[in-house]
């Protein structure tokens, strides 16, 4: 929402869009199971969180071209997660002239208010305790964390999003002592989102750039509304590779009782982690489990889409936007309910 040229926070909620179906077959189904499945009103996921992102978005930097504000709106993407620059390595603090995060802001104000087009931007930027960054400095820590917190209030960013990669197991009690601080400081109603690191099984040994699947329970409890999960730098050397590993991911993610995820769909590596595999499986994992807590996905990433990238992103959205597919979704939804599922 723009007002003098500047953001301002918007006090939106992220509604669940109401689905409209076709004509089903629901003889025998509860009326009530029915009407709620074709109302839009029975969630696949519990604990719903009106901060959630409910759609899809797109990871881009605040020196982006200002035409790729209309492929998003060509492509109904409203989520931009804006790279804003670096942070002194040594004291957590932003680099980037203020007036360059203000050009983009005012850019988007602008696209906003001429296109009648509303998106919600959250800042990052990468911070990799093996690339030199002070992470371990309390100083450090509590810098990045105001930087973050006042982004926000100068700006009226709708949130932040976290990617601090490679937490060494000693500080993850300090990561999660940040996010409890960014959700105490940040307005009521701001998205706080975060990179995850590759998510592996509790019973699996890992190294710093893995999460297991108990510490999403963690990040979760200390007032994350949304986690972004790589999908790529998987070791996958064939395409049976890949998809075997996005399954294997769809599956975890299907078993978390709380906390919401978007996927992200990579545009930046060689085969066999190319973007057809990572949208394909979302949308038959979609149809497949009962408890599907994946909001939406992400293209990863402005700098390197491709013109057949976003051919295969509208094939996608137009999947996802047919009746075939939703009847199914509506079907699969009342079979769960009835406890006919996955």
């Amino acid at each position: 929402m723009a007002e003098n040229g500047l953001y301002k926070m918007g006090r939106r909620s992220f509604v669940k869009n109401s689905a409209k179906f076709g004509a089903l077959s629901l003889s025998g189904i509860p009326y009530s199971l029915a009407s709620q499945v074709l109302s839009g009103n029975a969630s696949s996921a519990g604990n719903y969180n009106s901060r959630v992102p409910e759609g899809n978005g797109i990871i881009t930097n605040i020196w982006v071209e200002r035409s790729l504000f209309d492929m998003l709106k060509q492509h109904s993407i409203k989520y931009i997660f804006v790279d804003i620059g670096d942070v002194d390595k040594k004291t957590g603090k932003i680099t980037t002239p203020r007036n360059q995060i203000e050009v983009f802001v005012n850019s988007v104000a602008s696209f906003e208010k001429e296109k009648n087009y509303e998106f919600t931007v959250l800042p990052w930027n990468a911070i990799i305790a093996q690339e030199g960054y002070n992470f371990g400095s309390p100083e450090f820590r509590e810098n990045y964390l105001n930087e973050y917190v006042q982004l926000v209030k100068d700006f009226g960013f709708e949130g932040i999003h976290v990617d601090i990669e490679a937490i060494p197991d000693a500080l993850k009690g300090e990561y999660l002592k940040m996010l409890r601080k960014w959700r105490a400081k940040l307005p009521v109603d701001s998205i706080l989102a975060a990179y995850s690191g590759s998510i592996i099984s509790d019973d699996v040994k890992g190294n710093e750039w893995n999460w297991h699947e108990g510490f999403l329970h963690e990040v979760f409890e200390n007032g994350v509304d949304v986690l972004l999960p790589p999908t790529y730098d998987t070791d996958s050397r064939t395409e049976e590779d890949y998809m075997r590993y996005l399954q294997n991911l769809m599956h975890m993610l299907s078993g978390q009782k709380k906390g919401s995820f978007m996927f992200t769909i990579p545009t930046h590596k060689p085969a066999p982690e190319l973007s057809k595999y990572a949208l394909d499986e979302f949308l038959k994992a979609k149809k497949k489990y009962c408890n599907f807590p994946i909001s939406g996905v992400v293209e990863f990433a402005s700098w390197t889409i491709k013109d057949e990238n976003w051919k295969e992103f509208e094939e996608f959205s137009n999947i996802l936007k047919s009746s075939d597919y939703r009847t199914d979704l509506a079907l699969k939804k009342i079979a769960c309910m009835l406890g006919l599922g996955d």
